[in-house]
This record gives C-alpha cells, structure tokens and sequence, in this order.
C-alpha cells in the first residue's frame, strides 16, 4: 500500500541527475565518511582519481522519451533515517540536505515535475519535517532484517 510505506511508487524528475548531465556540478561535495562524519571535497579532486562518469538520465535510458530525462522512482520513507546516503546516485549524506535541496525547489530544468517547487520553510518547520521523517524508522531493525534474509528470492505465490 502506498500510504503505508510512504510513497507513491511513481517516477519523477527532482532535477538530481539533470545538474551532472549538464556538466553543472558544484564545486565541492559532502562526502560521507562513516555515519555521522562528512567531509566537503573539491569536485576536481574526485574527478582525478575517478573514471568518468556516465550521463545520468534516468528512465529515459529505458524509454529512449525526451520527456523521461532525469525520471526517478520516488522510494519509500520507511526507515528512511538509517538509509543515508539519500537520493538516486547518493548526493545527499544527511536528511538535512534532502530537505534543503526540496526547500529550494530542487534543481530546475525545463522537465521539472510541476509536484517540485520551493517550500518556503522556517527553520521550525525544517527541523519539525526532518523529526517526522526521522519517527518513519523503526525501532526493531535487525529483527526486520533477519525476516528480510528469510523470505523466498524472486517471483513466489
């Protein structure tokens, strides 16, 4: 069910991969070091001792339709504070960042889903959204995983 596991399982354009394919990277990046701990590295510094990387068009690599560039599948919230880094390609380190990235309207392009838009928050209203985000974990993780390695592998009735 959609409502419970918070999402709405359909494909979207946020403007994620839109900035990279158009060569439009900032100049540094939070890099997440271990849980907790980030660091901002220069972009060039990465692009040395990296291969280079791919066009990031989403769907449209499947459907081979313009209006699907940058078209992702929007995840479920459930245990969404334990599953960093956030995003499709893993841009974000922290709940922080995902909320300030939609704060801002996401990156704008000429195929922006009309649902992203600048959402004016207060710092308030930040912190209150980034708590109720937060409350979608559960508390009984390993025993969730442990059910998780006892179910059947591929399409069973």
């Amino acid at each position: 069910d959609s409502y419970a596991l918070f999402t709405d399982h359909q494909l979207h354009n946020t403007g994620v991969g839109f900035e990279e394919s158009m060569r439009k990277d900032p100049k540094s990046i939070t890099v997440q070091l271990a849980p907790g701990i980030q660091a901002s590295v220069d972009q060039s510094l990465i692009r040395s001792v990296g291969e280079e990387k791919e066009n990031d068009l989403g769907l449209y690599e499947v459907s081979l339709n313009p209006m699907d560039r940058w078209k992702y599948r929007t995840p479920s919230l459930r245990n969404i504070a334990v599953t960093a880094p956030y995003m499709h390609n893993g841009e974000f380190s922290s709940l922080d960042e995902v909320i300030q990235f939609y704060n801002s309207g996401g990156a704008p392009n000429e195929l922006l889903s009309p649902l992203i838009r600048p959402l004016n928050l207060t710092n308030h209203e930040h912190l209150a959204l980034k708590e109720f985000l937060k409350s979608l974990t559960s508390n009984n993780l390993p025993e969730l995983v442990l059910d998780g390695f006892a179910a059947p592998v591929g399409d069973v009735l």
